[in-house]
């Protein structure tokens, strides 16, 4: 009689102990997945556009940064409405430490604008 119950409780355990492993398995391989996701996302640079005074159309070559620039930074220059009227925007872009403004040329207005996205 004891056989017999024990034989009778033996398979749904051994099905339950299945389950619980696969659960685990799940649970590992999720956090894995998790884990690898963030870390990817340090382990790549930052990539940024980079020219120095040029029209905005024309600033298309890439660089990579260095780990400790975590920015894409943009500095956008116009001239001031002002004789003789005349000169194009331009932007200087490039991978920057900060996103801080520096001062701009007499006569000329100043944009700055960062981001913190591949080729933003």
């Amino acid at each position: 009689m004891v056989i017999r119950v024990v034989a009778l409780l033996y398979k749904p355990f051994l099905l339950f102990l299945l389950h619980i492993r696969q659960e685990l398995k799940m649970k590992r391989f999720v956090i894995l997945l998790l884990a690898t996701a963030v870390l990817w996302d340090f382990a790549l640079p930052l990539k940024c556009y980079t020219c120095i005074e040029k029209p905005k159309k024309e600033c298309t070559e890439e660089k990579d940064c260095k780990p400790d620039e975590k920015f894409c930074k943009t500095v956008t220059k116009s001239p001031k409405t002002r004789f003789p009227f005349d000169g194009d925007t331009v932007v200087t872009r490039d991978c920057a430490e900060n996103c801080q403004s520096v001062e701009p040329n007499i006569g000329v207005e100043e944009t700055v604008s960062c981001c913190q996205t591949d080729l933003c």
